[in-house]
Order: C-alpha cells, then sequence, then structure tokens
C-alpha cells in the first residue's frame, strides 16, 4: 500500500508490536507512548482535544497477552 501511491494517496500505513507480558509496570510506557500526539514524545493534558492527533488511530488485538 505505501508504495502504491494511487491506492490511497497521502497515507504511510506502519505498526509497532509490544508484548507486556501482563506487567502493569511494563505496559505503561508503551500505552503512553501510543497516547502522544503525532511527531512528538510528549503528552499533552488538554481541556478539549477535539484538533489532538495521535501517533495511532486503531490498536489490534487480543485483550490479553
Amino acid at each position: 500500500i505505501n508504495s502504491k501511491p494511487n491506492l490511497l494517496p497521502g497515507i504511510t500505513l506502519g505498526f509497532e508490536s509490544y508484548d507486556t507480558c501482563m506487567q502493569p509496570a511494563v505496559v505503561m510506557r508503551p500505552v503512553l507512548q501510543l497516547l502522544t500526539r503525532e511527531s512528538t514524545e510528549e503528552l499533552d493534558v488538554a481541556c478539549n482535544y477535539t484538533d489532538y492527533k495521535p501517533r495511532v488511530i486503531a490498536i489490534i488485538g487480543p485483550n490479553n497477552s
């Protein structure tokens, strides 16, 4: 998809894989990183998230590790 400019113009697809081993201390870092704004490592705290653009749009996987 990424190599065919006519299929989804202006969109790049990718993935990140995490295994948290069901440990709360291990899961916090990736979760907070997924919530950061696009192109940054900062997690904003705001009252209005209407224009907020997170690093990810969807998460696919089981409810456990």
